[in-house]
Order: structure tokens, then sequence, then C-alpha cells
């Protein structure tokens, strides 16, 4: 494990499960792919701070036709600093992390029924409920919502999506300084 002062560009991409998170963490050691769920929260732009690597490892996968090689460093915490609200280039080939995840869980039978079945069924975004029973179980612990709320990034990416969106349709914005989702 590591601790490095650099910046982070983040781009949000549309894939197969929904919209998520790709960044490119420049520092003095290289620059690297990150793919974490720690950015997951974060608008498009670029960001300078402090991160924690806990690994960095190459990574390849498939997309429309072509294999992607590159490297992956694997954050465990991020201090921001400052933040620049210029939106980096957005990459055409970007694989989602929950097809990663999937891929490692299902067979790839089972996991292509199951993903088409979900997109035909739902494909828009969850609007939220007003039932307390919907907001209990997707914050657990965290419910009834404050006027400030921190997400634990250590929950399956999926919920943590949900949570997102549920907090963004609600009125919640990101401060990434303090990583917390304020109520306006």
């Amino acid at each position: 494990m590591i601790t490095v002062t650099g910046s982070i560009a983040i781009r949000t991409i549309e894939g197969r499960f929904g919209s998520f998170n790709v960044g490119t963490l420049e520092c003095s050691v290289g620059s690297f792919t990150v793919k974490d769920a720690a950015i997951e929260e974060f608008s498009e732009g670029t960001y300078q701070g402090t991160f924690v690597i806990d690994a960095i490892k190459l990574d390849s996968y498939i997309s429309h036709g072509r294999a992607v090689t590159g490297i992956r460093a694997y954050i465990q915490a991020i201090t921001i600093h400052d933040c620049d609200a210029t939106h980096p280039a957005p990459l055409e080939m970007e694989q989602d992390p929950l097809e990663e995840e999937s891929q490692h869980t299902t067979t790839p039978k089972q996991n292509l029924s199951e993903s088409t079945a979900e997109k035909s069924e739902n494909p828009e975004p969850k609007e939220p409920n007003s039932s307390a029973d919907n907001g209990q179980a997707l914050f657990g612990l965290l419910w009834p919502l404050r006027s400030t709320v921190r997400l634990d990034s250590t929950v399956d990416r999926k919920r943590l999506r949900e949570q997102k969106d549920y907090l963004s349709q609600l009125g919640y914005a990101f401060d990434a300084r303090t990583q917390l989702w304020n109520k306006d």
C-alpha cells in the first residue's frame, strides 16, 4: 500500500447496467485506470488530492471486438484537496465494473439471460418511492436519512449506484471534498 499525491480525471460512461465512473489517476509513480466504488459518487471532472493505492495490477477486457489492456490502480482511500469542473475527454471503450463482478459470480449463459431480462423489464432508473420500507431496504442502518449522508463504498456496487441515484432524485448533492451528500 502506498500514498501518493496527484490528480484523478473522472468520466461517467453509460454501460449495460447503467452509468458508471472511470478515472485516470496521474501521480508521481505513473498513470493508472481507476474503476473502484470509491469514485462512484463523484461527478465528472478533475480532482487534486491524496490517494491511498492498495494495489496496482495489469487489467484487460474485450470491448467492441477489441482486447483492451491497461494498468489499473485499486484505491483504498481518497482525500480531495481541489477540484476542476472541466470534463475529461470520454473514452469509447470501458468495461462496466458490474460486468467484471458478474463474470466472476455467474456463468456466461446465466449472466446474458439475466441481464437481458433485467434491461428489457426495467430500462429506466427507479423512482424514489415514498414508502419508508423501500428506503430502509436500500439504505439499511443509514435510514432514516438525515440532511447529510455518507455512503458506504464497501457495499456492492449496484446498491451504491441505486443509493446515489435515490439521493440525487431527492435533491441531495455530493460534495467531493467532504465526500458527503447534502440536502439542498
